[in-house]
């Protein structure tokens, strides 16, 4: 008795290529037009341009606000300087 796998062969054929169909030609008369959009025409009104109040905040310095920013950099460096140093 044989005790090993049985040894099976199986043979494939190859089969040929089919040929390549051409497809039939399309008919374009019979397809719907295409979406023509209408041109956008720019309107024509005048712009008026007008000076608007100031705001209240917008009335402050700039340079007063530059100060400010620095005064305030300052204290939250110092206690930054404070927290490390404790």
């Amino acid at each position: 008795m044989n005790r090993g796998p049985k040894q099976e062969t199986a043979r494939i054929s190859v089969l040929p290529r089919p040929a390549v169909v051409t497809p039939a030609p399309v008919n374009m008369t019979k397809t719907q037009p295409l979406l023509v959009h209408p041109t956008a025409a720019t309107p024509v009104a005048p712009v008026v341009i007008t000076s608007r109040p100031l705001q209240p905040a917008e009335t402050i310095s700039r340079p007063l606000c530059w100060a400010l920013f620095a005064t305030s950099l300052a204290i939250f460096l110092i206690q930054i300087w404070n927290y490390v140093v404790s």
